[in-house]
């Protein structure tokens, strides 16, 4: 875990320099990570889901599926899904599914009984 505020990305032979705060949430796909933020066009590395997750700051960004790490503080609800499963919104109206794994830790981390 890095206190730096920037993450640095690297995408094809360039560094994509990314604030932290900006990022919204972090997809693996297909053996690249899908970097989605407030403001940039989408970013795409071969670097792993679990080499980016520990360069931030686990207070901040919240594994919530094999295949998804979320910024906190770009959650908007929190709701009930099907099979077991919660789904996020984020501020930009994206869905995110919260798997079965990981929804107890979800919910302490936002705060729900």
């Amino acid at each position: 875990m890095c206190k730096n505020p920037r993450l640095s990305v690297t995408v094809d032979e360039r560094t994509i320099i990314i604030k932290k705060s900006d990022i919204l949430y972090l997809e693996a796909q297909n053996g690249n990570v899908l970097i989605y933020t407030k403001n940039l066009p989408l970013i795409t590395s071969k670097q792993t889901l679990i080499n980016l997750e520990k360069q931030l700051d686990p207070e901040q960004f919240l594994r919530v599926h094999r295949s998804f790490l979320v910024n906190l503080d770009m959650i908007l609800e929190f709701q009930p899904s099907f099979n077991h499963t919660y789904e996020l919104t984020l501020i930009n109206g994206t869905k995110i599914t919260v798997s079965r794994s990981y929804v107890a830790k979800t919910k302490k981390v936002l705060g729900i009984g």
